[in-house]
């Protein structure tokens, strides 16, 4: 029995120990802006002055977990010490988001010492103040991790696995949470025979374009459905001679295929598909684009036609009182032929089951003409 209570005692003076090894641990600095530092504070006190110990970081960009492993030798041998080691682990290199911070003390030569403490949250958020004309170079010390969080369409036009390789790379402010072709559909415009402006737009990309110049001015970006293999030519006037328009392909990158020379972008044979035009000028200061040319498949601004709901899930209602339908054509955003829907009246309502994305109406009216709108589905 006397040997039973000793045994728990020095199970009881280890449990104390333990308790001792780290303390007093606290987050520096909460919420730090993307490329600052990370800092996490506590203290480490030695049990003996023989003891050693080694500090790592384990970091899960997927979770959001920041782990400070304190691997910790406890020597039994040696005198006991009152002495005090503060640490500092700081990490520079992480996404923008609210990672939970673990300090995990690990004692090499007594597991049953072991234990974790969660210190709190670290929150990582964007640089104030910045644009794509008003570099940011970031505080990175470490690596920026090569993890896949999301795609990121930076300030150059180019496409990043995640915003830390975006900031370092690229040296510049703004970027979205989308890659880049996905960007230029979301905003695309539908083309018409109107007037555009660049007020309210961005001047955003920078290595889209065919030719050397450097653009400064906002883009204006267009969606173009090429629905038969020919040629594309497209007449445009702007406020200003140096305003420029860039037949874009819309793959995993955003492809230059065409600049336009004396106001005109000409394609001798450009495959069906979808792309996007993009206007922009070299110099600063807001533009305007004009154009309305048969090719483009459009009517006037002023056109009657009217098709809804948009987004739309299973149904549509085209109608036009002012002349009359001749059938209606679904195309998916490779300007494939999904349906057609022959109508021969003023007005239908049509019912449908597709995937959900973007699509295009194509309406051929019984005069010859045609009219092209884009169609949003989701189900």
């Amino acid at each position: 029995m006397k040997k039973i209570y000793i045994i728990l005692l020095l199970f009881l003076a280890n449990l104390s120990f333990s308790q001792d090894i780290i303390s007093t641990p606290f987050i520096v600095n909460g919420i730090v802006q993307l490329g600052g530092k990370a800092k996490v504070q506590f203290n480490i006190n030695p049990i003996t002055v023989c003891d050693s110990y080694t500090i790592e970081f384990d970091i899960n960009h997927f979770s959001k977990i920041i782990n400070v492993n304190v691997n910790y030798i406890y020597n039994s041998l040696c005198s006991e010490t009152t002495s005090l080691f503060t640490e500092f682990p700081e990490k520079q290199a992480l996404l923008t988001g609210v990672y939970i911070v673990n300090i995990n003390l690990n004692v090499l030569t007594n597991p049953i010492w072991n234990k974790q403490i969660q210190v709190g949250a670290i929150t990582v958020i964007e640089p104030n103040n910045i644009s794509c004309s008003n570099s940011f170079i970031p505080f990175l010390e470490g690596v920026c991790p090569a993890i896949a969080t999301s795609q990121i369409c930076a300030c150059n036009g180019e496409t990043y696995a995640n915003e830390c390789l975006a900031y370092l790379q690229d040296q510049n402010g703004v970027y979205i949470n989308m890659d880049c072709p996905t960007y230029v559909i979301a905003n695309a415009i539908q083309y018409s025979c109107n007037t555009f402006n660049s007020e309210n737009h961005f001047n955003f990309f920078e290595k889209y374009n065919c030719d050397s110049e450097v653009n400064i001015g906002n883009e204006i970006i267009f969606l173009y459905n090429h629905t038969e293999t020919g040629p594309l030519l497209i007449d445009f006037t702007s406020s200003s001679n140096d305003v420029k328009l860039y037949l874009i392909a819309l793959g995993n990158d955003l492809e230059c295929l065409e600049v336009s020379v004396d106001n005109k972008l000409e394609v001798d044979d450009l495959s069906i598909g979808q792309y996007a035009i993009i206007a922009d000028r070299s110099g600063s200061g807001n533009y305007s684009v004009s154009f309305c040319n048969d090719t483009l498949s459009v009517l006037d601004s002023e056109s009657n036609l009217e098709i809804s709901p948009n987004p739309a899930s299973n149904y549509l209602d085209v109608r036009n009182l002012e002349m009359k339908l001749g059938s209606l054509e679904i195309l998916n955003s490779n300007g494939v032929l999904v349906d057609t829907y022959e109508i021969n009246d003023f007005q239908r309502l049509l019912r449908f089951t597709y995937p959900s994305g973007i699509y295009f109406t194509r309406l051929n009216y019984q005069n010859g003409k045609r009219e092209i709108k884009k169609l949003l589905i989701v189900n």
